[in-house]
C-alpha cells in the first residue's frame, strides 16, 4: 500500500492574508474555495475547493448553467467573464468555477461547481 497519501483533497488548509467568514469566497493561488469557518486574518483555517456551492453573484447578471464564472475580489462575487488583465485587482480570479443552473438577473446568489486548479489568478 502506497505510504505517501496526505488527504482526500476535498478541503485543504489556508492561512488567507485577510478575515475570511464561514461561506466566504476565497482565492488560493489558481484555486477558487469557501471558508469552512470564520478565519482570522494570518490565521489557519480550512476551505473547500471542491463541490457545488450557492455564492453570491452580481444581481443583474443572468447567468446559464454551464457558463464559466469569474471571482470578483472587489465585491466578493461571482460574475460571468468580466476578469481582463487590463481591470483585474489582486484577489481576482478567472473561471474559478461554473454554475450548475440558471441564475436570473435580479437573484443574488448562483449555485457553482467550483474548479481548483482551473482558474487564472490575475
Amino acid at each position: 500500500m502506497a505510504t505517501n497519501f496526505v488527504q482526500e483533497g476535498d478541503h485543504i488548509n489556508v492561512t488567507p492574508a485577510a478575515a475570511v467568514a464561514s461561506g466566504s469566497g476565497l482565492v488560493i493561488g489558481s484555486m477558487l474555495g469557501v471558508a469552512l469557518g470564520d478565519i482570522a486574518a494570518g490565521a489557519p483555517g480550512v476551505a473547500a475547493i471542491t463541490g457545488v456551492w450557492e455564492m453570491p453573484k452580481v444581481a443583474a447578471t443572468a447567468v446559464a448553467a454551464g457558463d464559466k464564472l469569474d471571482w470578483v475580489a472587489l465585491t466578493a462575487n461571482l460574475d460571468i467573464g468580466i476578469v481582463a488583465a487590463a481591470t483585474a485587482v489582486a484577489g481576482d480570479l478567472s473561471m474559478g468555477a461554473v454554475a450548475i443552473e440558471d441564475s436570473a438577473a435580479g437573484a443574488a446568489t448562483v449555485k457553482a461547481y467550483l474548479l481548483p486548479g482551473v482558474g487564472d489568478a490575475i
